[in-house]
């Protein structure tokens, strides 16, 4: 699953940037995620998750750290 990194108002959101990302956050009733929820994902549900920051014309991925 793809997420996009975005920084509000001080705190680190995670946005769903695929559909079974998307088809999650609907799911869950969510349009964003904290870091926690998605080192859940990984780690319980055993899902790859892919996170990614918007950088000058595209994206760049980023590793997630569990210490979020």
């Amino acid at each position: 699953m793809q997420f996009e990194l975005k920084m509000e108002y001080g705190t680190h959101r995670f946005y769903p940037m695929c559909d079974k990302a998307k088809a999650l956050g609907n799911l869950a009733g969510r349009k964003s995620f904290y870091a926690d929820n998605l080192v859940d994902i990984r780690d319980k549900l055993c899902i790859d998750v892919q996170v990614f920051i918007h950088s000058m014309g595209g994206y760049m991925k980023v590793e997630l750290d569990n210490q979020q």
